[in-house]
């Protein structure tokens, strides 16, 4: 497959090793506070539309500019891609006359509100504009697994990428009753890793071991500043929990809060109310 000029779509040598964690992607790009914020995908495409597995970074080509793409893979390689990017080129000028030099065909469109730029080329799709005084592409060189429709889709779902929250608390006295979590937000959703622990387990009548779980979400949407999410979710938690992670958002903090309970090889675990403040952190 021919790659793109672009250096963002230099894609075609990357290895399923070379992905990241979609979470980690959006806190390394949190951490560098952009100004404006950077705009990231809160959406895909079908074999793209698991952000946590799919989103991973790309090389940057100017100073405050990011790049990110969309990848899933087969057996057999990269399948359905898409890639994102802002600040490669220092005006819409500029960028034309990059993707006309590297023979790419040029129709007016509108995208997010705006007058765009689609070009394309065999097997190569992409679209320009400019927003928040910054030129911005998106491009996909897999057209069989993302449609230009998609790709429109995906644009259109960008969304402000703010801070990057850090927070943990461990209750005095016990051995391993603790609640903690490492989130980022967007304008309209959270994505964070979230963790907690309790000693409050019976077995026969009798304190049992201690147990422990995790929720991971990517892109879940808030409704107003808050969000909820139940812990049997499979998709979110491991199977055994039972109960509600719930938050609120702010500049400064997530407030999280958690109860749930479960019943792992007969001992039965109940956190009752748990609650801990994720501050938002400076960049490293």
């Amino acid at each position: 497959m021919r790659c793109a000029v672009l250096a963002l779509l230099a894609f075609c040598l990357l290895a399923p090793g070379a992905r990241a964690d979609g979470l980690e992607t959006l806190q390394d790009l949190a951490k560098r506070h952009l100004n404006p914020a950077p705009l990231v995908p809160t959406t895909a495409p079908g074999p793209l539309s698991d952000l946590g597995a799919t989103l991973t970074t790309a090389p940057a080509i100017r100073k405050g500019g990011y790049g990110l793409r969309l990848v899933h893979y087969t057996s057999s390689g990269p399948d359905a891609i898409i890639a994102l990017a802002r600040g490669d080129h220092a005006s819409m000028g500029a960028a034309l006359r990059s993707f006309r030099r590297g023979g790419y065909k040029k129709r007016s469109t509108r995208i997010r509100g705006r007058r765009a730029y689609l070009l394309t080329r065999t097997r190569e799709s992409l679209i320009a504009w400019s927003e928040e005084g910054r030129v911005f592409t998106i491009a996909t060189g897999t057209p069989r697994k993302v449609s230009l429709s998609a790709l429109r889709t995906t644009a259109a779902g960008l969304d402000h990428l703010r801070s990057n929250y850090i927070g943990d608390s461990f209750q005095p006295g016990s051995n391993n009753t603790s609640f903690g979590g490492v989130l980022v937000a967007t304008d309209g959703y959270v994505s964070g890793v979230v963790e907690w622990g309790t000693d409050n387990c019976v077995f026969n009548g009798f304190p049992g071991a201690a147990h422990g779980g995790s929720a991971t979400f990517v892109m879940r949407p808030l409704e107003g500043r808050d969000f909820s999410i139940p812990l049997n979710d499979p998709a979110v938690t491991p199977p055994g929990w039972n109960g509600t992670l719930s938050g609120a958002v702010s500049a400064a903090a997530i407030d999280l809060n958690l109860q749930g309970s479960g019943t792992f090889d007969d001992t039965s675990c109940d956190t009752g109310p748990m609650a801990v403040s994720a501050t938002a952190r400076d960049p490293i």
